[in-house]
């Protein structure tokens, strides 16, 4: 299951928190379902550090504010909300959704602000070092976006959303080295990997290769720190259209995964992917290489996030009916239609039971092998048994009988 972690500094009672603290009560007059303005503007200013109160922890603070983007039948659960006891030694707390009254199937659960969503649009560090931006993995382009608005601090858009991920790297497979990479080999976990393009030595090559110009921009991070940012970005982000595409979105992310989910995200995918407009914007006419933001500077501070989306949502839709039978239930979204392996080399978690599980197997020649079949081909072909088209092919219909009796049609 995928944990959400928060991180504190100050100490926590050892006394039970109640589960109102967390998300708003379903019979509550006052909470109003509005994810709209004035609501962005105070969740976007918890973002920015804004407003913090001093009763609770900034980081169950920012969960608290999350809970406005919510279904009033919803509600935030940390750990400790749950009965566990959040005590100095807790590093790091569980976080799931949970609902308490019944929802139908269609309805609207959460509403997550564009203009929260953190992606290489939305941040202030541009990568004109590369020929073209698009030329970065998604994945690894986000991570250096994480990268740098880490290392901006308070001054980020996102400190309190960042400061509330895991402190440690997520054990993601791609990650994995020494003993779990051997124990791996051979298993659908390295097939991912592998058809990923991406594994851990790989990713330290990116990171030892990045240009100086990149690595000044993004406050010169350790490996260990490239290491981790990968593995929230690939634990953490979802694809949610052609203009973010690869993002991290407050919210979006406390939803645990499942193979049978309650909810599905709902969002127009083909946008502009220039300025993020779904209807018809200036850049309709412009060719598909232009790209506005290949001309600014490495990091510019002074700019500020896309204003694109300024009132729009990216949506989670009930697909299943919600109707808890004891009182409680929690609720699922999905990450795809993905095996545990996959879901072990990207999230670094699997699920029981889990409906897309398979077992692929792999023929390899050896390289005598492969010499003795490209001769049978070449014979096969010299015989003129062979294909034109597919010449590897040494299964050709055969050809009609002239002296057995035509069967009936079947």
């Amino acid at each position: 299951m995928l944990a959400y972690h928060i991180e504190s500094h100050s100490r926590v009672s050892d006394s039970k928190l109640s589960e109102n603290s967390f998300g708003a009560d379903a019979d509550d007059e006052n909470h109003a379902f509005v994810p709209l303005s004035p609501h962005i503007d105070r969740l976007f200013c918890l973002l920015r550090r804004c407003g913090m109160s001093a009763a609770l922890p900034p980081a169950f603070e920012f969960l608290t504010g999350l809970s406005t983007w919510l279904h009033p039948n919803l509600s935030i659960r940390p750990s400790a909300a749950r009965g566990d006891v959040l005590g100095s030694d807790d590093a790091a707390a569980g976080v799931s959704i949970w609902s308490t009254a019944a929802i139908d199937v269609g309805q609207t659960v959460a509403c997550i602000p564009k203009r929260s969503v953190l992606s290489h649009r939305s941040s202030q560090l541009h990568l004109p070092d590369w020929n073209r931006p698009r030329d970065l993995f998604p994945t690894l382009r986000l991570v250096l976006v994480v990268l740098y608005e880490l290392h901006l601090g308070p001054q980020s858009n996102w400190s309190e959303y960042l400061a509330s991920l895991p402190s440690a790297t997520v054990p993601v497979g791609v990650l994995w080295t020494g003993k779990a990479k051997v124990w791996a080999r051979g298993t659908q976990v390295d097939r991912v990997v592998r058809g990923l393009g991406l594994e851990h030595e790989a990713l330290r090559q990116f990171y030892d290769g990045l240009p100086e110009k990149v690595l000044g921009a993004i406050g010169h991070p350790t490996r260990e720190a490239f290491f981790r940012a990968y593995s929230l970005v690939s634990s953490r982000a979802f694809m949610i259209d052609a203009f973010h595409t690869v993002a991290l979105v407050p919210l979006f992310d406390l939803f645990n995964h499942s193979d049978t989910p309650h909810v599905h995200p709902e969002a127009e995918h083909w946008v502009c992917s220039t300025c993020g407009s779904f209807g018809f914007c200036s850049h309709d006419d412009q060719d598909e290489g232009d790209e506005l933001r290949e001309e600014a500077p490495l990091s510019s501070p002074t700019s500020h996030p896309t204003e694109s989306g300024e009132d729009e949502t990216y949506d989670l839709v009930t697909v299943l009916p919600i109707d808890p039978s004891n009182g409680e239930q929690e609720i699922f979204n999905t990450y795809g239609e993905l095996s545990n392996a996959q879901l072990v080399t990207m999230y670094g978690f699997m699920i029981d039971g889990n409906q897309y599980d398979r077992v692929d197997f792999e023929v390899g020649l050896e390289e005598e092998q492969m010499r003795e079949w490209e001769e049978l081909i070449s014979l096969w072909s010299e015989l003129g048994l062979g294909h034109e088209e597919q010449c590897h092919e040494l299964i050709i219909p055969l050809p009609p009988t002239t002296n057995s009796t035509t069967g009936p049609d079947l």
